[in-house]
């Protein structure tokens, strides 16, 4: 077969396949319309970023469990030592015997296994037991010496003197794990409000963009219009230009639209994450007295979140703050340490398990005094003051904007429910137009032109309407970002 009758077989298969895709299209998927309430269900279950607010969470009571469980249970260790071997030989020179051939051999091995407690009191308690321990030495001159050590031993380990690391880092943990649940309450509000702020900017865009779509028909209209008397002489050309200029500036402004518009939807699909093979559009049609019950406005706001953050992170401060203290120079530190040996006798050899004699205690104190460390820990503690002083000045500042902006907050809302009931009448009366405009263009009463201007007037009232609804809503959901749950 030459080329040119393959080339001819490969298009007449093509050929026949695209005949078959005509034939039998394939079926488009439907679009996907979400409402308010699907799209703060992909928000705050399925998106990656309501997964990173909860691992944060996560993490701190994980971290704040640790440091709790390691005051409430010990800590088990075993340390095995593997079977060591080990063989001397040298020459010692010992008088007046002269030169000395010295050679042994080592064997040992052994497992230690330790329980350690951490105290709420800054010490720390500790049982430890040797087990299987065992030790050879084969030496040429003396006899062989073997010992098995086995024994049980607690010992104690307590600062005298600091007494503010008592139970420091247990409050740390907790203050930590409040701060993350703080943070985590506000990042989830901050979350749900982005929902409702980005469902209700595509709303307004793809509504505006539908109007202004009426608008630029009446413009064409107008300009149709206003050619003929232009060549009729019946207007001025700067009417019928300006006209001309209107309807292309508002060309222009509806691409602007239609490109903020696929940004928005990208951008909002980006949050949800929501993978679908066919279009997705929103519901715009909102239930907005259920919306306002849902996130009623307080009356009164006892605790506010951004105040609690600053008390909690002054509460870490301040103990750091006494923490650097203890260390500054100058600050005489002691230690007291205990240890008994319940069973075993150290490190006295022994033959027998049966002489094991818990005959072996001991008690250690130890004072530091420090002379100079070249003004690191006085540093220390000039930075850990700053700080606290700048948290203490930050909470009263935070104190006293706290009234003004839940007062400012609240009177917000109100404006909004106003602006509310004036757009509600206006759409009322707009509406009652565009009927009469409706009936008139009906019967031949009016033109198209003029219809298609009351159109557009409707259309834009009941945006102004509904986006002050919206603007309502998200004012709410301010004063809630303020209010911090009573389980905190």
């Amino acid at each position: 077969m030459s080329k040119y009758n393959i080339i001819e077989v490969i298009l007449l298969v093509v050929l026949l396949m695209f005949q078959q895709g005509a034939a039998y299209p394939q079926e488009e998927a439907p679009t996907l319309v979400l409402s308010l309430q699907d799209c703060l269900k992909f928000a705050l279950q399925r998106s990656s970023e309501k997964e990173i607010i909860d691992r944060e969470l996560e993490s701190a009571e994980l971290s704040y469990r640790a440091t709790r469980l390691s005051y409430l249970l010990p800590q088990a260790s075993l340390n095995i030592s593997t079977p060591g071997y080990s063989h001397v030989r040298d020459f010692f020179d010992i008088p007046p015997l002269g030169r000395r051939l010295y050679e042994a051999t080592n064997y040992n091995h052994g497992a230690t296994l330790s329980l350690t407690q951490n105290l709420y009191t800054g010490g720390r308690l500790q049982v430890s037991g040797k087990i299987d321990g065992y030790n050879s030495t084969n030496n040429r001159d003396p006899e062989e010496i073997r010992e098995t050590r086995t024994g049980l031993q607690l010992s104690l380990t307590q600062p005298l003197l600091d007494f503010s690391s008592w139970g420091a880092e247990l409050d740390q943990a907790k203050l930590d794990l409040k701060s993350a649940k703080i943070k985590n309450h506000q990042d989830l509000l901050n979350l749900e409000r982005e929902v409702y702020e980005n469902y209700f900017d595509w709303i307004y865009a793809r509504r505006q963009l539908e109007i202004d779509r009426k608008r630029l028909l009446r413009l064409e209209l107008l300009v149709k219009a206003a050619k003929v008397k232009w060549q009729s002489g019946l207007i001025k050309p700067d009417e019928y230009f300006n006209l001309q200029a209107e309807r292309s500036d508002l060309e222009v402004s509806l691409l602007e639209q239609e490109n903020n518009l696929a940004e928005l939807e990208v951008k909002f699909l980006s949050l949800l994450e929501v993978e679908y093979p066919g279009d997705i559009d929103l519901n715009d049609r909102v239930d907005w007295e259920a919306l306002r019950s849902q996130l009623a406005v307080p009356e009164h706001l006892r605790s506010n979140s951004s105040v609690q953050v600053i008390t909690a992170k002054i509460d870490l401060e301040r103990k750091e703050r006494t923490l650097q203290q203890a260390a500054k120079s100058g600050r005489i530190q002691g230690d007291l340490s205990l240890n008994y040996s319940l069973l075993g006798r150290g490190d006295v050899p022994s033959e027998s398990f049966d002489a094991f004699e818990p005959n072996r205690w001991g008690v250690n104190i130890n004072f530091t005094v420090p002379i100079w460390d070249g003004g690191s820990n006085s540093s220390k503690v000039k930075s850990a003051e700053a700080s606290y002083v700048a948290s203490e000045l930050a909470l009263e500042r935070e104190k006293k904007l706290f009234d003004l902006n839940f007062r400012s907050l609240v009177n917000k809302v109100s404006q909004q429910n106003r602006k509310i009931q004036l757009y509600k009448e206006q759409l009322k009366l707009s509406e009652e137009d565009f009927e009469i405009a409706k009936s008139q263009k009906g019967e031949g009463l009016i033109s198209e032109e003029s219809f298609l201007l009351v159109e557009s007037d409707c259309l834009q009232t009941e945006l102004n309407f509904f986006k002050a609804q919206g603007d309502e809503i998200l004012a709410r959901l301010d004063i809630l970002l303020s209010k911090l749950p009573e389980s905190l």
